[in-house]
């Protein structure tokens, strides 16, 4: 997006337009206006983006190298013989910097209140390690400065402690209101959405999320098209036994500390119910239902789903054999598609089983492929039927990105409670975190 001003706000000027870099874990590209005046030149854009900007032109080179990165100013340029510095946020560059922050790179916020400061401090906790909310979270612990907010900033969604609500908070014309009860709670509070409050941090923003996008459907705004691309990661192996999952799992979590990553297990027979020792009110197939009738807010619909282990966010996979099988081509580009565009994830992580028949056309999606592999003569024998198979039809490309792994075996070291999480720290994981550190260099 770029923002054309008025001659008369810059006189005698000319305006050229550079794309900038992604920064940070923002899923933004960032759109930047140099506007040159009176052989002076300034510079416009997030001001802490500066190291970043990545110059279009060659000319845009030298000026990069001469802006400061501080906050308060912009150099002028020894270019064109001048000294000093502009104050840029006295300049109307800086209302220029002001859209771009309002229509780029804006999110919607989503705030939290509640009197308990220590909930609401453990609660925020929680959020600010969640890569994957398509939100801005503010919290507060007082009414009175929630309702300061609102009068000056829209508010999408709020989650307020019943003991909170009151008609000023009604009157704020806020999106979306959810009630964060203790068990009961006034009958006038009756008409809002509510959630336990004692209960996992996790539990309460999945259902946060369900009850969003039960009434809530994309804003295109919110979601650019000009958003980076995915990373798509595949595991995959004809082979059984091969710790493929376990690696996945693995993968996922050493990812997770620093990216957004999504995990998606497509197996018939994934266990995870039993793994996790619990049930889940969701899973794959119900995702799968919304994508096949169109549903316009289906990222909502799926982070109402949303199961995490250290920080590691999945979609429950499907209980039953035949939910996986029928799932057409059509229905894995929608729900891809729209993962890849609509949600805030970084990384997409996809456990590719053998019961799908558009195994090589997810595989062909993938930026990278992880293969495990094994040593003894009739995996090797496996193997090669698949590999013979990919050049008989013309996928040699998925050859290309494809990087076979003799994983060590971890079986015995690691107890059966919490084992996805000790994936981590097993010899498993110090094998993802050396791979991961010389794909790097």
């Amino acid at each position: 997006m770029a923002v054309l001003f008025p001659n008369a706000w810059f006189g005698r000027y000319q305006t050229f337009l550079c794309t900038g870099r992604n920064y940070g874990t923002s899923t933004y590209s960032v759109v930047y206006l140099v506007c040159i005046s009176d052989r002076r030149a300034a510079f416009t854009g997030h001001s802490d983006l500066v190291r970043r900007f990545q110059p279009a032109n060659p000319i845009f080179g030298q000026i990069y190298e001469n802006v400061y990165p501080d906050r308060r100013t912009e150099s002028l340029l020894p270019k064109w013989d001048c000294v000093g510095k502009y104050s840029f946020h006295g300049s109307c560059l800086y209302e220029c910097d002001a859209v771009c922050r309002r229509y780029v790179l804006k999110k919607q916020i989503f705030a939290v209140c509640d009197l308990e400061a220590e909930y609401a401090r453990n609660f925020m906790d929680y959020l600010n390690q969640k890569k994957n909310i398509p939100f801005e979270i503010q919290a507060f612990t007082t009414v009175e400065s929630l309702i300061a907010y609102g009068k000056k900033i829209h508010i999408e969604l709020l989650l307020i402690s019943d003991k909170a609500m009151q008609r000023e908070v009604r009157e704020l014309g806020i999106g979306k209101i959810i009630i964060l009860s203790e068990g009961v709670h006034p009958p006038e509070l009756d008409q809002y959405s509510s959630v336990y409050k004692y209960q996992s941090s996790s539990d309460v923003i999945r259902e946060v999320m369900a009850c969003y996008g039960e009434e809530k459907s994309l804003n295109p705004v919110d979601f650019p098209a000009m958003k980076k691309n995915m990373d798509i990661i595949g595991v995959f192996s004809p082979l059984g036994r091969c710790l493929k999952t376990s690696f996945a799992l693995a993968l996922g979590q050493i990812l997770a500390k620093e990216r957004a990553v999504l995990y998606l297990n497509l197996e018939e027979y994934s266990g995870f119910e039993e793994l996790f020792g619990k049930k889940f009110s969701a899973n794959l197939s119900d995702l799968f239902y919304y994508v096949r009738q169109g549903n316009e807010n289906l990222i909502h619909r799926m982070n109402g789903m949303i199961q995490s282990v250290n920080n590691l966010d999945f979609v429950p996979p499907v209980r039953t054999p035949s939910d996986i099988q029928t799932v057409c081509w059509e229905d894995w580009e929608r729900l891809l598609q729209a993962i890849t565009l609509q949600s805030s994830y970084e990384v997409l992580i996809l456990d590719i089983g053998g019961g799908a028949d558009e195994n090589f056309q997810l595989l062909e999606l993938c930026n990278r492929i992880y293969m495990p592999v094994l040593n003894d003569t009739m995996s090797a024998c496996k193997i090669t039927q698949f590999e013979n198979l990919l050049r008989i039809w013309n996928k040699e490309k998925i050859l290309e990105k494809t990087e076979k792994l003799h994983l060590p075996f971890h079986a015995d070291n690691i107890s059966p409670e919490s084992y996805v999480e000790q994936l981590v720290w097993s010899q498993l994981g110090d094998y993802i975190r050396k791979l991961l550190r010389k794909e790097r260099t």
